[in-house]
Formats: C-alpha cells, structure tokens, sequence
C-alpha cells in the first residue's frame, strides 16, 4: 500500500513547518540583534569622540619599535590624525593636516594609521609634517575604529576636546580653522 497524505497528515506538516520557520526566523533575529550591538559599539563607543580621555598611546613606530606616547599631564596639547595609507580621502586631506601642524607648534601632532600595510610608501611619497605611527594597542586601540580621516584634539590631560570625522569639507573646514585660527589650503585634488 502506497503512501498517501490526508487531510490530517497536511495539516500535521503545516504546523511542522510552521514551527521550523518561526524557530528559524527567532535565531536570525537574534543574530541580527547580536550584530547590530557589535556594530553600535565599534561605530559609537568604541572609537574616538569628544569627553573620551587617552592617557598614553601605545603604537609601533615606522621603524618597528613600539613607542609609549604620554598625552595625559604632555607639555602641549595633541592633534591626532587618523588615516589610511590606501584611503583617498586621508590622502587628499593630508596637505590641511600639514598646514595645521605647520601652524600650531604649540601642538603635538600625531598620525595614526589604522594599518602598517603600505604605511612606508604612503610616509615616503606624502611626506607628513608630523610622526605616524601604526598599530595602536590597550586604550589606544580605539584609534583604529570609526573610518579615516579623523582628527581630533586632545588637550593636555588627554582629553578629547574636539573631534571631526572626514576629510575637511566645506561644511567643517572654516570650524576648523575658526577652532584653531588658521587658514587652510582645503583638500587636494583626487589621488
């Protein structure tokens, strides 16, 4: 006698399958939920912005060496440049990052690349008027988060009293150059 399915046994297999469905659509949305906390947290509170406080910066220098850079109780205050070698963005708003460090010599600037791949190349050719260094760890580890560029100035106890994302616009370069009372010679031209 063949198999058949009646009445009964459709309606067993709809709610079996309902089931499954409902279990599966569960664990996708909690996934989903799990997902969305990462992301929250390495978007907003796990990167750079302003009340955020460093203490000290430990990163490898150009050379390989790890360097411990103080910026809490430091002589002057800090500008800290985030970037990638290979971003477009950072590159064209290398030349305003120049221009402040240039202008404010009461300011440490730092660079801080959020990869050491091509780091090197993008020093030799670019030519930064200020030290960049590479894989940020402990506290500092928070520089390799949110995108590149960022900039932000940290004030002598190491807090963060100023922060923009993105390579200066129209929008944030005259806040830019009003916060520091300055000029400057705005993004150069795509790379």
């Amino acid at each position: 006698m063949g198999w058949t399915l009646n009445h009964r046994g459709w309606y067993g297999a709809s709610w079996v399958l309902l089931v499954l469905s409902v279990t599966a659509n569960y664990a996708l949305l909690a996934h989903n939920w799990s997902l969305r906390r990462r992301v929250v947290f390495m978007s907003e509170e796990g990167r750079l912005a302003e009340g955020k406080i460093l203490e000290t910066a430990d990163m490898r220098s150009m050379h390989g060496e790890m360097r411990s850079i103080k910026l809490n109780g430091s002589d002057r205050r800090t500008i800290i440049y985030i970037l990638n070698p290979s971003c477009s963005w950072s590159n064209r708003n290398l030349r305003n990052i120049n221009a402040l460090a240039q202008a404010q010599p009461g300011y440490q600037v730092i660079g801080v690349s959020t990869t050491c791949n091509g780091l090197a190349g993008f020093v030799k050719e670019r030519t930064p008027r200020f030290e960049v260094f590479c894989d940020p760890i402990g506290p500092a580890s928070l520089l390799k988060y949110g995108g590149t560029p960022q900039t932000a100035v940290l004030d002598r106890t190491g807090k963060v009293v100023k922060y923009w994302s993105g390579a200066f616009n129209s929008i944030t370069q005259p806040e830019v150059e009003r916060f520091f009372n300055t000029k400057l010679p705005g993004l150069s031209e795509g790379q």
